[in-house]
């Protein structure tokens, strides 16, 4: 689960036989001290494995940032024409799990939702600032069937297209 450098390796290592040492002997302190000695020395090396843990977590959580950034700039680049999470998935190189895992930790949404909220977004500023009909705007948001556009439009803002523009 950890991946220490030569560096890190070596010093757990030095730690661990120090470790080892003390524990092993009895003879050189007295009781009270040896426990103590014994005590300071696992605490050295459990906080140099408490350092390595976070250094590995802050890797991951980079690599889950880098994910979702490539995931974010995709779904702009293609909210228009894809919806779908494993064609992102499989575009970027990575598993679906993956991209879910990544999603999840930068929004706290699933790679769908993230993708339908563009879409609503941009649905809402089409018929918000332009006076295109709404099955052209359905269009220019993936959704050749003015219908389809009006029933996913409904569902994520519980209005009807011409309800928002009508609101507006």
């Amino acid at each position: 689960l950890l991946h220490p450098d030569e560096a890190q390796l070596t010093a757990l290592r030095a730690a661990l036989a120090q470790l080892r040492r003390e524990y092993e002997d009895t003879t050189t302190l007295p009781l009270s001290l040896h426990t103590s000695v014994l005590r300071h020395s696992l605490t050295a090396f459990l906080l140099r494995l408490a350092h390595l843990a976070a250094s590995s977590a802050e890797a991951e959580r980079g690599q889950a940032d880098t994910t979702f950034t490539l995931f974010r700039d995709a779904v702009e680049r293609g909210f228009a024409t894809n919806h779908s999470v494993s064609a992102y998935a499989d575009q970027l190189g990575y598993s679906r799990r993956t991209l879910v895992r990544a999603v999840r930790a930068a929004t706290g949404e699933t790679p769908k939702g993230f993708i339908d909220k563009r879409v609503i977004l941009e649905a809402k500023r089409l018929l918000a600032h332009t006076e295109m009909p709404i099955g052209r705007v359905g269009a220019a948001v993936g959704f050749p069937d003015a219908a389809n556009f009006s029933k996913f439009f409904h569902q994520h803002t519980e209005m009807t297209p011409a309800a928002f523009r009508a609101e507006l």
